[in-house]
């Protein structure tokens, strides 16, 4: 067990980290320098022997060691009592349970993310502490920027209430979406036996949960947004539940419904509404499987068929090899949820990038001319952008010509 696990929201976090310097660039050193300088952040800094004579930066302490990515070096560093070994020519796990103490610049990164965030530790910068309240709005701006372009143009334009209120729901799933994400990814690392796999399997729930309910509420925003009007029992994003909406849909907004039919996106709206979430309601509590190296959950083989497809269309492997007993298929939860979040903020902005923002101006009788649109500077907006925990570094970048 890492010890930097086994610690509270009132100490420090504590850790020995060797830094292979020679293979880690100029700009994640001063990353790394900058996670030192929190104040509840207390990092024993040591480098690997470097071939080149260049200059440590203060802070960190040279060493005789050669670094070498094998396991009779791991061994070697666990006995030194490293918590850590950071270098670039370790894999990026892409999913995995990480290697300790050797791992990735971009994985450990996530990882003293996760632990500081469980501690109720949000800082924009060394010393400079922010609430849980700007984590979450300014994360949620990260993952999901086609939400702020539809706020800002309904802000924009004043939009009535109704209007402002089925943005609301989207933005507190979206928030909750988070804190699971965070939550389960914390349990799943930390693996202390059956409160960890009991804590991982409930967040995994509730990040599904909220993931399935994100696309209902889009479903809603839609059926509202475009003056449809179906009733909310009948209004949904998969073609088999709801044929007529989507046909409505169709109607109105071609693009949009193509966009919606796509049979990628179908197939993981299926997914996650059924049966995934099935087996994690219905056939995975208490039921996970303990090992040293992960916590696990049993899945049916359609959900497993499922997940292989979407894994497929995913170019940064999540390594999702399932492990077969006689009648179950269980898998780390970890990499489902990694590859959840990475198709999940991929769909949702998807969507989202799709909506005629005109056409619900243009049917409210006000002014048909569009007012101009100059949103004050958001004095924090760089540093939110730049910081360790709204940064995810293995998250593909969303943009507009990001394709499925």
């Amino acid at each position: 067990m890492n010890k930097v696990f086994v610690q509270n929201n009132i100490h420090p976090v504590f850790a020995n980290i060797l830094i292979d310097a020679e293979h880690l660039s100029e700009n994640q050193i001063e990353k790394i320098l900058n996670i030192a300088r929190i104040d509840l952040v207390n990092f024993k800094l040591v480098a690997t022997h470097n071939k080149k004579d260049d200059e440590l930066p203060e802070g960190i302490e040279r060493s005789s060691i050669q670094f070498c990515a094998n396991d009779t070096f791991r061994k070697k560093m666990i006995r030194q009592g490293f918590d850590f070994c950071i270098s670039n020519l370790v894999p990026n796990n892409a999913g995995r349970v990480f290697y300790v103490p050797l791992i990735n610049f971009n994985d450990f990164m996530e990882l003293i993310r996760i632990i500081l965030i469980h501690n109720k530790q949000f800082y924009l910068e060394a010393n400079r502490r922010v609430d849980d309240f700007l984590y979450l709005h300014s994360r949620s701006n990260y993952l999901f920027p086609e939400y702020q372009r539809i706020w800002r143009f309904a802000v924009d334009y004043e939009m009535d209430t109704p209007y402002f209120g089925v943005l609301d729901s989207l933005s507190n799933r979206m928030k909750q979406l988070i804190i699971s994400f965070d939550e389960c990814s914390f349990y799943c690392f930390e693996n202390r036996g059956n409160n960890s796999i009991n804590y991982a399997i409930f967040y995994f729930d509730s990040f599904v949960s909220q993931l399935a309910s994100i696309f209902s509420n889009l479903a809603n925003a839609i059926n509202y947004f475009y003056g449809i009007n179906f009733d909310s029992r009948k209004v949904d994003l998969r073609k088999d539940a709801a044929s007529k909406f989507l046909n409505t849909i169709d109607d109105v907004d071609h693009q949009l419904h193509d966009k919606i039919i796509d049979s990628n996106f179908q197939d993981f709206l299926k997914l996650i509404v059924n049966p995934l979430r099935n087996d994690i309601e219905h056939n995975n509590i208490p039921q996970g499987v303990n090992s040293k190296n992960a916590i696990s959950m049993v899945i049916s083989e359609k959900t497993w068929d499922l997940i292989s497809k979407l894994n497929l269309r995913q170019t940064q492997e999540c390594f999702l090899n399932p492990n077969y007993s006689i009648k179950d298929i269980y898998i780390d939860i970890y990499p489902v949820l990694k590859l959840l979040m990475i198709f999940g903020r991929k769909y949702i902005n998807y969507v989202m990038r799709e909506f005629d923002l005109h056409w619900k101006f243009s049917n409210m009788g006000k002014n048909a001319e569009k007012k101009s649109f100059n949103p004050q500077p958001n004095p924090m907006q760089h540093a939110c952008e730049n910081s360790l925990y709204f940064t995810t570094y293995w998250l593909p970048v969303v943009g507009k010509h990001n394709e499925l």
